[in-house]
């Protein structure tokens, strides 16, 4: 059965499918942001129902699609598959007082800070020279594995 969708005044739009095996699927992405799956399984009267938030529905939707996620940090990581043993990483990490003071185009090659949470403020593509100061949130791109390294260092 083909994916069809539907707006809901009032509360969002709603996509459904049915499954090979049968199964009905229901996506509500409500105004608010939230989302609710729906599951009815094919030999099962009563749907199941999970609420998720906005975040949350990102979180599955990357595992569904087979991206891997690292439950305890806050990141992504996207594999692309036509660009051989390429992994790239978004982390959000918290700057301790080893890198405080340091500018952000300091950083190692390869990890990019695409924005700066400080004292509430949001700073997107910050400037290569703003100094880093301790307690500011980084989100930075990069290879997985010098991201990884990256954000034990900064952490410090």
């Amino acid at each position: 059965m083909p994916l069809r969708s539907r707006d809901l005044p009032g509360i969002g739009t709603k996509y459904e499918f049915e499954s090979v095996a049968g199964d009905t699927i229901a996506v509500i992405w409500r105004a608010s942001g939230n989302v609710q799956v729906y599951l009815l399984a094919k030999d099962f009267p009563v749907p199941c129902v999970a609420e998720l938030s906005g975040a949350e529905a990102r979180w599955l939707g990357s595992i569904l699609s087979g991206s891997p996620v690292r439950p305890a940090k806050e990141g992504v990581e996207i594999i692309f598959s036509t660009l051989t043993d390429l992994r790239i990483g978004i982390r959000t990490c918290t700057v301790g007082k080893r890198l405080a003071g340091r500018c952000a185009g300091d950083l190692p090659a390869g990890v990019t800070v695409i924005a700066i949470s400080r004292g509430g403020k949001n700073i997107t593509n910050p400037p290569p020279g703003m100094a880093l100061l301790e307690g500011d949130l980084v989100i930075a791109v990069g290879e997985s594995g010098t991201l990884e390294a990256f954000e034990e260092g900064i952490q410090r």
